[in-house]
């Protein structure tokens, strides 16, 4: 299906997303002080960010050796700061990464609370910068991105929602009927009807999305969303099983 380039490039950026507040001066200048001081104030910063609280939660091992490795990398100070927050954006994106595909197992609930926080996202996304809505939508943001206290609330909503379907389904796997050639008519014909211009939704169906422009690929993402929204619930469940799967698929290639 040749909308699978498209819809695979996307779905990346949407899961990529760290979730993790940047590692900023407070844990930096704290390596004059002393070890314990490194990691109290690291601490403190990622508890202001509900997805790393959830990660470190969820998946404790992996957190510690993260956690690890920050405190050592701001004591030692073998890294600039600004290497520092990129490696802290590059653990939490590979990590969700890896785990792309085993979201197409989770429970119906988890995907629809999925679909609805990233909307919600995308919408506020469109409505203040489409040129951070476009990137998010194609590639990620990344850890040098310049986003509101409130962008960023969203930012934490969708991806605390991911990883609870993540966590959700390894503990309760699904299994659901793979995605149809029905489905992807039914999602293109509703992106239209929430108001898809007829290029973009051509390129959607192509996968190519070259020719589009920044607000015409961030206007795509966030009719795929209403879309997805509008469908009913079983045949939205199969979409973003298939485009997660697919992924995590390409992430692992």
């Amino acid at each position: 299906m040749k909308y699978r380039n498209w819809i695979v490039a996307a779905i990346v950026g949407l899961l990529a997303y760290s979730g993790a507040k940047i590692i900023g001066q407070s844990a930096w200048n704290a390596w004059q002080f002393s070890d314990s001081n490194v990691a109290r104030v690291f601490d403190q910063e990622m508890r202001q960010s509900p997805f790393m609280v959830a990660l470190s939660e969820a998946y404790p091992a992996e957190w510690a050796d993260f956690r690890a490795d920050m405190i050592a990398k701001i004591r030692d100070r073998t890294d600039s700061s600004a290497d520092i927050a990129a490696a802290g954006h590059a653990f939490s994106r590979n990590f969700m990464l890896s785990k792309a595909s085993i979201v197409a197992s989770a429970p119906s609930q988890n995907l629809q609370a999925m679909i609805a926080s990233e909307e919600q996202l995308l919408n506020y996304l469109q409505s203040v910068n489409v040129s951070l809505c476009a990137d998010y939508a194609m590639v990620g943001l990344g850890p040098s991105a310049e986003i509101s206290k409130e962008g960023r609330r969203f930012l934490e909503e969708a991806a605390v929602s991911r990883l609870r379907a993540i966590v959700a389904a390894e503990a309760n796997p699904q299994s659901r009927p793979a995605m149809s050639a029905a489905d992807v008519d039914a999602l293109t014909m509703a992106m239209r009807k929430a108001g898809a211009a007829g290029e973009a939704v051509e390129g959607f169906a192509s996968g190519d999305i070259s020719r589009l422009s920044e607000t015409e690929k961030c206007a795509t993402a966030v009719h795929m969303y209403r879309a997805l929204e509008a469908l009913p619930s079983d045949r939205a469940d199969r979409i973003i099983a298939e485009i997660s799967s697919a992924a995590g698929t390409t992430a692992a290639e």
